[in-house]
């Protein structure tokens, strides 16, 4: 809290527009910043259970670009009453999206616990909304006659974008899946196929933003006709975003196990599987120490070899305390705070 107070305020005297969240429902940031919680009357808790506008709960402080969203008592038990709805560890994120471009930095002071509470902070955090889902088109001049010349002319397009983005010292990442089988349809957040979708080559892509100009930028330096719309990677869960890019792969052809249908640029972080063999038949999954969120689920595996269970979760990982011995002592502390 002492940090978030003093980086806030910092920030501001740099002439930083901010605005400091306090998830805390000790309210202790609320109060080091001048606020008087007896006259609040719309906090953070209000915008997180009740939907209210994000802007009703926002107050100025005595020091100049500074605002707070301030926190209640009552966010004790948010948690509880977060537990099932949809989309639960997003709400912060989508109370706070439409004042993302409104301030420089938004800082959010968070309990020391990882709830439910916390769990909305580090997504509101990490996940801005600065990603595209993507949706390139081909007019009929420049329709290509397979998936390759569609993911020939998208690599055109590409080294442009690369290029432009270079130049201003950004990074380019992305994942493309040619397609051109499957009719119109919907998928989660992305609203209906437009009629150059309709069993006709289309790019889906997913790629990085880097701020405001994306959109404009894309659509200049792509020259195939068409239309291109795009939607925030926030609007899906990523299970189903993946469900979308892969649906002509699965309803259609059926790909040979391990094939994969979509490409991806160099820099992309890569994943790691771990397989372990179930003997039987019968099995009971317990979520290990430390998980949060945990949900389990049953499926049919797509390509129909068996079926599947699991779970989802999120864990995060915990330094072990160290382990003091009468042959090993204690030993001196740190010289500084400020240990690698």
């Amino acid at each position: 809290t002492t940090t978030t107070i003093n980086l806030a305020a910092s920030l501001a005297t740099l002439e930083k527009k901010v605005l400091v969240v306090d998830a805390d429902p000790q309210a202790n940031a609320s109060s080091g910043l001048g606020v008087d919680l007896k006259d609040i009357d719309c906090s953070i808790y209000e915008c997180l259970i009740n939907h209210t506008d994000i802007r009703e709960a926002i107050y100025t402080t005595d020091i100049e670009g500074l605002d707070i969203i301030p926190s209640h008592i009552d966010l004790v038990g948010a948690e509880i009453e977060m537990l099932n709805l949809d989309n639960r560890e997003k709400i912060m994120y989508q109370a706070l999206k439409p004042m993302i471009d409104a301030y420089d930095y938004i800082l959010i002071d968070c309990s020391p616990s990882l709830g439910l509470i916390t769990i909305n902070a580090l997504t509101a955090a990490n996940f801005a909304g600065n990603d595209w889902v993507v949706t390139y088109t081909f007019d009929d001049a420049h329709l290509p006659k397979d998936k390759k010349g569609a993911g020939d002319l998208f690599q055109k397009h590409i080294r442009k974008l690369r290029t432009a983005r270079k130049k201003r010292g950004e990074d380019l990442k992305y994942i493309y899946v040619p397609e051109g089988f499957h009719g119109k349809g919907s998928g989660p957040g992305m609203g209906e196929d437009g009629v150059l979708e309709d069993c006709r080559l289309h790019l889906h892509v997913v790629l990085n933003g880097t701020g405001g100009g994306d959109l404009e930028e894309i659509r200049s330096l792509w020259p195939y006709g068409g239309y291109i719309r795009a939607e925030p990677v926030d609007v899906h869960y990523y299970k189903e975003l993946s469900m979308y890019l892969t649906k002509e792969a699965r309803e259609f052809g059926r790909a040979k196990p391990g094939e994969r249908t979509w490409r991806k640029s160099r820099n992309l972080t890569e994943y790691t599987v771990d397989y372990i063999e179930i003997p039987s038949d019968s099995v009971t999954l317990t979520a290990p120490y430390g998980a949060v969120d945990y949900r389990p689920f049953a499926e049919k595996n797509p390509y129909g070899f068996a079926d599947c269970i699991g779970a989802r979760y999120l864990l995060f990982p915990n330094k072990a305390e160290a382990a003091y011995t009468y042959a090993r002592g204690r030993g001196r502390p740190a010289s500084n705070n400020f240990q690698a």
